[in-house]
């Protein structure tokens, strides 16, 4: 097998049967047998392919991320990550936060377990090969860095950034560049969870958002008050409402502005806030702030808020057969993800 497809299925010989025999752990039992190792192998990806594509027509007529469960996005997100760790991953032992236990955070000693398997040994090694800062709360299950990674990573690498940026509705130009957790003013410091250049020079910054209901706040202090004089006002003022430069609405909506200041009118940059469809504390949060603090239609039109169970869909659509590993990828990542 190729180092694309080595975690997709598994062909065993059993001594029993005198055949060998084919499985994809966690997806289908034992489904197909043999004499031939590569004809059982062929016969299991066929199944697993044709199972896939059942699944993929199922939950988009179940309009996958809308049920109507009680309780918050983020509670019903972390009673199924708590499942997902005790029966998908096998871990029992409960990860702590400020010293207490939390059941769907892992162990920080176990935290690479939070890649889903099918790219976990690659996507590691590239973290660490390209000095990929992880967050802190990387062990969590619900880490938006953790769910941002799952997705995006195997697509750039295995199936092109181009299907990446016309999966999230901003093409049709090519990618020339991209990169995780970029931070692109040393100064200003904020860091994207993923930044793609692209060939005509317009920049594309992804902002992505899993359980969290809202962007970060700021404290007003002396020092958030001379970067909002001195570093956003002068940018944003040429957009943004005069009233949400004013230092109450900025600092409440720090985190979002700070995404904002880096489009550039003169350019065809987007800003892309990406989120669950279920989680619509933070996408009425986004809609509000937008709808009444974005003065210029022009730059309201370079702000796009794209749902991540849209996002999955149409790249495993935009896949063929022949991209058997992403394809499963993707419905493991659905599994993991989408509540």
């Amino acid at each position: 097998m190729t180092g694309s497809t080595r975690y997709c299925g598994v062909v065993e010989w059993s001594e029993e049967d005198q055949c060998f025999i084919g499985s994809y752990p966690g997806i289908i039992g034992p489904c197909c047998h043999g004499d031939n190792e590569d004809d059982v192998y062929r016969q299991l990806r066929q199944i697993v392919d044709e199972w896939l594509e059942i699944e993929y027509e199922d939950q988009k007529r179940n309009a996958y991320g809308q049920n109507s469960h009680s309780g918050s996005y983020a509670d019903r997100v972390k009673s199924h990550l708590t499942k997902y760790r005790r029966i998908q991953l096998g871990i029992e032992q409960d990860g702590t936060w400020r010293g207490k236990p939390y059941p769907h955070i892992l162990p920080e000693q176990l935290r690479w377990l939070n890649l889903i398997e099918t790219f976990r040994a690659e996507v590691r090694q590239s973290l660490k090969e390209t000095g990929t800062r992880l967050d802190k709360y990387f062990h969590h299950l619900n880490s938006s860095q953790a769910a941002c990674i799952n997705l995006f990573w195997p697509l750039l690498h295995y199936a092109g950034p181009d299907l990446v940026v016309d999966s999230l509705g901003i093409g049709p130009d090519k990618v020339a560049y991209w990169e995780f957790e970029k931070v692109i003013d040393r100064h200003e410091k904020t860091n994207f969870d993923l930044f793609l250049e692209l060939k005509s020079g317009a920049k594309i910054f992804i902002e992505f958002k899993y359980t969290e209901g809202k962007f970060g706040r700021a404290t007003d202090n002396e020092q958030h008050r001379r970067k909002l004089r001195d570093t956003y006002a002068p940018k944003l003022r040429d957009f943004v409402n005069p009233e949400y430069l004013k230092k109450e609405k900025f600092f409440a909506n720090y985190q979002l502005f700070r995404n904002l200041y880096y489009i550039n009118p003169g350019r065809d940059d987007k800003v892309v806030f990406l989120f669950p469809r279920g989680n619509v504390k933070i996408a009425k949060n986004v809609d509000t702030v937008l709808e009444s603090a974005i003065r210029n239609s022009s730059v309201r039109s370079m702000i796009e808020i794209r749902y991540l169970e849209d996002v999955v869909s149409d790249a495993f659509a935009r896949l063929s057969k022949r991209d058997f590993c992403l394809r499963t990828h993707l419905h493991l990542y659905r599994e993991k993800y989408v509540v």
